[in-house]
């Protein structure tokens, strides 16, 4: 076995966990993942908002990523012509997701969401002041 085999299947398994979380993504359920993006599960106009924002940022991370696996095995091959488009396919690819992902709908949708984390905080604080009667320590 030469080198550049060795290199490639060294480098798969640093990668799999990125892998796993842009699978998960697609599914749906990856966003629980994500720091401070949890929803109430009583709002469903939210939560049918949350499944579309994180499938589709699921959807552009792995195509991301398997442009950079590709990438670095091209490279690793010495196949660097290859190497070289797929990095600017990658760089257009980037621009026109994040061009996607800030259009007005999706921000529509991402303020939908953002609604409904609101909506279970005051839930949340209601509740708790409820159960302590407005006492203060």
């Amino acid at each position: 076995m030469d080198i550049e085999s060795i290199i490639i299947l060294a480098f798969c398994p640093v990668l799999l966990p990125f892998y796993i979380f842009a699978i998960l993504m697609m599914f749906g359920i990856g966003g629980k993942l994500l720091s401070g993006f949890n929803i109430s599960k009583s709002e469903t106009t939210a939560k049918e908002e949350y499944m579309f924002i994180a499938r589709r940022a699921g959807i552009g991370v792995f195509i991301v990523l398997a442009m950079l696996h590709t990438i670095i095995v091209l490279m690793v091959l010495k196949l660097y012509i290859w190497g070289g488009v797929m990095i600017g396919l990658a760089v257009a690819f980037i621009i026109a997701f994040l061009l996607y992902m800030n259009n007005k709908k999706m921000k529509e949708k991402l303020q939908a969401v953002i609604d409904g984390m609101e909506n279970q905080n005051n839930q949340k604080e209601e509740n708790y002041e409820s159960n302590t009667n407005g006492e203060t320590n």
